[in-house]
């Protein structure tokens, strides 16, 4: 790829993104086809002040080969010291800029189970990075990387040299990376879905209702809540970063216990390299009580299953189709592209920061707000042109938000 696009992907990332400040850590983690890359950001980091700049290099075939050779009595074990040091992320003044690009590999059967429990094992390792995040003490960044299996897998058609020319052209308009100025482009991005936010947050809404398709839900809102979205605060210096790179969506958070309907999914989900398609989902008192895939029913359960909050809902959010992902007419297999082409929802873990001063409240507290908890947050694409979606006020109005997939407040 030219030098010059991944110096504006790595400005977009560390000053947009990251909105790294002086004094600050940035680490970076990639798989190791994506060096260039990394030193592109890790020269920003400097330029921008950054005390210190660490690669964590990581290879998602590494699990596999675990799963495959190790003794059964390590496939989830982990050094404690491994533990500690992620830990310590979220107590350092810390920026983390996650790379990634989607597994396609085919698992052998003979190796699922193993390969869940390396997986379970690498969780709790990260427990203690990952209670960071949920505090909004770390400012984590997580975006996508074109690859030639990737490639490959969105445009089978195309041998893979054209497969991955193409993808990389979609990415550049969907990251804003083909503009003269993209940090100039996202900024304008971002005051745009801020304005869309300031009119939802002005509505007093209590229920969405969205119906297309299969899908037929009523979706109650966390009262007390806000919009959010397209960005978020760090909790221990304030400043504004934005997660995902790139993102169009703004999020609620469903009250547990007030969900009703039925809702299906209209894009494929790609699950830890496994495709779940045609996720049909009855839902009483917001647990999913029946479910049903056109593919990957087996995975599908087994999220559902993986706690007692994973059968519940952490969020519900808005894309319009006119969203630059969607207009290229692509599903590209990927959460973070495709669950900001249209509308979607997630099972599991909702964030506290729809409340005010949420991340200070204790689970307890958040719980009884309505605040779903669970160890996973899957999201899933419920977005079409077909989707309507409606709001109930708290003063019993009912108001029109999105018409035939596209916003019309």
């Amino acid at each position: 790829m030219d030098k010059k696009i991944y110096r504006q992907f790595a400005r977009v990332l560390v000053e947009v993104g990251a909105n790294l400040q002086p004094g600050e850590t940035a680490v970076i983690q990639a798989p190791p086809d994506q060096y260039l890359l990394v030193r592109e950001i890790a020269q920003v980091c400097y330029q921008m002040g950054a005390r210190y700049v660490k690669a964590e290099y990581e290879d998602d075939a590494l699990g596999l080969i675990r799963a495959e050779y190790a003794k059964a009595e390590n496939l989830s074990g982990y050094p404690q010291w491994l533990a500690d040091y992620r830990k310590a992320y979220g107590e350092d003044n810390i920026c983390v800029i996650s790379l990634s690009a989607p597994c396609f590999d085919a698992i052998p059967p003979s190796l699922s189970q193993k390969l869940r429990e390396v997986q379970e094992g690498e969780r709790r390792c990260g427990e203690g990075f990952t209670e960071a995040i949920s505090d909004g003490t770390v400012s984590l960044v997580k975006t996508v990387v074109p690859n030639l299996s990737w490639a490959k897998a969105v445009y089978p058609g195309l041998d893979g040299e054209e497969a991955l020319a193409k993808l990389w052209e979609s990415f550049l308009r969907i990251c804003r990376l083909d503009q003269e100025d993209p940090v100039k482009a996202w900024r304008k991005h971002q005051k745009n879905l801020a304005d869309k936010k300031k009119i939802l947050n002005g509505l007093g809404l209590k229920m969405l209702h969205l119906k297309g398709g299969q899908t037929d839900l009523k979706v109650g809102l966390v009262r007390g809540g806000r919009w959010i979205g397209g960005c978020a605060y760090n909790q221990k210096n304030g400043l504004e970063y934005v997660p995902n790179i790139p993102t169009e969506e703004i999020f609620f958070v469903p009250d547990k216990y007030q969900v009703n309907g039925r809702v299906a999914s209209t894009v494929p989900l790609n699950y830890k390299g496994r495709l779940i398609e045609g996720i049909v989902l009855d839902v009483e008192n917001g647990k999913v009580t029946g479910h049903s895939a056109a593919q990957g029913e087996e995975l599908l359960s087994s999220i559902l299953e993986t706690d007692e909050g994973s059968c519940y809902f952490g969020e519900v959010s808005l894309v319009s189709v006119r969203s630059p992902i969607y207009r290229t007419g692509t599903v590209f297999y990927n959460t973070l592209l495709d669950e900001n082409a249209v509308c979607h929802m997630a099972l599991g873990k909702g964030t506290p920061g729809i409340l005010e001063n949420g991340y200070e409240l204790s689970r307890k507290d958040q719980e009884a707000a309505g605040i779903n908890f669970s160890k996973i947050h899957v999201d899933f694409m419920i977005g079409s042109p077909e989707l309507d979606v409606d709001g109930l006020t708290e003063t019993g109005e009912n108001i029109a938000i999105f018409r035939a997939g596209d916003w019309v407040i």
